[in-house]
């Protein structure tokens, strides 16, 4: 794991790095359980000292029988136990999310290898997140206190009833020097039919 977290270093103009690491599929076989803990992403440069991105815990659901084989490995459950997330933009425009160097983008000619991973959601959730948005070049700033959001639903289907709850204890938004929304806490159940075929994408709310 440390030669991995070395070699995406080399790539960020950033700091990635990771607390313990484990593996297990006793209790959720056929699917193992992976789960990474205290994972950050510290800024360099103007962002010295911003975290980025500082969470808890992450944890995936993948198909065991997928890794076994090695052609495909599924994941059909994602879960972020209390994330914070740190997002700045600088009146120039920079921004602290901008962080892939720019010799290790592939030139658009050539052609990427096809991904052996497959996102296959059924159930995703996030627990107790702080997220801070700040952005000066358009004067626009939020804030976001102890969010829990859950989704549930077959992602990979062509008819999917998809349905997402979520709470947060304080909401506050600013824009151009005018407070819109100051500490505000918010319940919210979104419930979506969603119906993909290979021309149209329908939409559809159900109780909400």
């Amino acid at each position: 794991m440390i030669m991995i977290i070395d070699e995406v270093n080399k790539s960020l103009n950033a700091k990635v790095s990771m607390g313990d690491f484990d593996l297990t599929f006793i209790s959720t076989f056929p699917n193992m359980t992976v789960e990474l803990n205290d994972t950050k992403v510290e800024g360099m440069g103007k962002f010295k000292d911003v975290e980025l991105a500082n969470i808890k815990q992450f944890s995936a659901h993948v198909g065991f029988w997928s890794v076994v084989s090695g052609d495909q490995v599924e994941i059909d459950e994602i879960h972020l136990e209390e994330p914070k997330f740190d997002v700045r933009i600088l009146a120039d425009g920079t921004a602290n999310y901008d962080i892939v160097k720019p010799d290790s983008v592939k030139p658009p000619e050539e052609k990427e290898e096809p991904s052996n991973f497959k996102l296959s959601l059924k159930e995703y959730s996030i627990t107790k997140a702080n997220i801070r948005y700040d952005d000066q070049s358009s004067d626009m700033f939020a804030d976001i206190k102890n969010l829990d959001h859950t989704g549930t639903g077959d992602l990979t289907a062509d008819v999917v009833d998809f349905n997402t709850a979520t709470s947060v204890e304080e909401l506050t938004y600013e824009m151009d020097g005018l407070n819109y929304l100051t500490k505000v806490k918010t319940n919210a159940v979104v419930n979506l039919l969603m119906e993909f075929t290979e021309k149209t994408s329908k939409f559809t709310f159900k109780e909400n």
